[in-house]
């Protein structure tokens, strides 16, 4: 089109979820048909010169419980320009209709069953970001600003405490050590504001500082990996609130022994936003993953993520566990079928939060 591209796909997916309500207790199970439709816009010079305009869509059908029916709509832009090799812009805009599934966010525990339909919210993100240097120069810096707004939209007397709005700023300086390794110091703050006081008459605004150092290196020619390290700062704006200091860290290798095998190995700890219970979630994810072509059209993928969460401003404590393989096969270039299982654990101090849950589904993927 003009010299631009039209890529459109499409997924079909149907599964069956024995407890779609992530559920302790009176568990409901419902076979759902998800469609998932995308289209892009892409206009490309090169990975430095581009303009990507997309839709994706989901729209689901729950037979067993046609109030956790929903439709997702997201639109996003990416746009990167390189005037020369030592500065290059990123801008990326968009603005999507979300949903948490009951049981999920702000309805975990009972609340799954007792909303009367998904939590619905808006959600509008903006970043722009600049590079200085030339990615083969000894020195370089990187400047990114971005702004989150989400707003929920319905069950307003449980929602209305998780409207909020979020302003990042961060900048890098970057060194190659070696040919092989790139290292950086950094340092990022998070402005976080609430549009409500908690059902209790608190404010959860705050601000995060983070200080961040981190290298990047090609270990050999199968493997790759970055690691980056901080100490993040959480000060509340309530009087009286102490502030709260966590080590972070995000660790990640890609190991391919063969060109048909890869490994894939995360480790992560960060803060995230409550969901009602105590101030925030200190959160620890570890994954790992197994791709393998058994041929040139039959692939599988083994998945694990274990992690932890624990809630600064009360006891509870989480383990979470999650499981997957899927098999996937490529009928014809232009159409994938795919079938695979997930289990998923929770184990909480506060048995109202424990669950478990299996998902058995099957996909079919459509392209031009």
């Amino acid at each position: 089109m003009g010299g631009a591209e039209l890529i459109p796909t499409i997924q079909v997916k149907h599964s069956h979820n024995d407890n779609i309500f992530s559920s302790a207790f009176a568990e409901e199970s419902s076979s759902i048909t998800n469609l998932t439709p995308r289209i892009e816009y892409l206009a490309e010079r090169d990975e430095d010169n581009l303009l990507s305009v997309t839709y994706d869509g989901d729209w689901a059908r729950y037979w067993q419980s046609r109030d956790d029916d929903y439709i997702d709509h997201t639109f996003a832009v990416v746009g990167k320009y390189s005037g020369d090799s030592a500065a290059r812009f990123t801008f990326d805009a968009s603005t999507a209709k979300l949903h948490d599934n009951r049981g999920e966010g702000a309805s975990e525990g009972v609340g799954g069953i007792t909303r009367g339909e998904p939590d619905e919210y808006d959600q509008d993100d903006v970043g722009l970001r600049l590079d200085l240097g030339n990615p083969d120069a000894r020195f370089g810096a990187m400047f990114s600003a971005r702004q989150l707004d989400i707003e929920y939209t319905n069950n307003r007397a449980q929602t209305q405490f998780r409207d909020r709005d979020d302003r990042e700023f961060e900048v890098r300086l970057l060194a190659t050590v070696s040919g092989k390794t790139r290292a950086f110091l950094g340092y990022r703050n998070t402005d976080i504001e609430y549009a409500r006081l908690t059902s209790t008459g608190v404010t959860l605004d705050s601000d995060e500082s983070s200080v961040l150092a981190g290298v990047e290196r090609d270990i050999s020619g199968k493997t790759t990996g970055t690691l980056e390290v901080g100490r993040l700062t959480k000060d509340f704006d309530e009087p009286g609130s102490d502030e709260d200091d966590l080590t972070v860290w995000n660790l990640g290798l890609i190991w391919a022994p063969r060109e048909y095998s890869i490994i894939t190995f995360n480790t992560s700890r960060d803060a995230m936003e409550t969901n009602g219970i105590g101030a925030f979630i200190e959160a620890t994810n570890h994954s790992a993953s197994w791709m393998h072509d058994w041929s040139d059209r039959f692939h599988t993928t083994v998945g694990i993520q274990i992690g932890d969460d624990e809630y600064p401003g009360s006891t509870r404590k989480d383990d979470r566990d999650d499981y997957t393989i899927s098999d996937n096969y490529d009928w014809q270039r232009w159409l994938n079928v795919g079938l695979g299982i997930q289990y998923s654990e929770r184990d909480s101090n506060f048995d109202l939060f424990d669950y478990d849950r299996r998902i058995v589904f099957a996909t079919i993927d459509l392209s031009l």
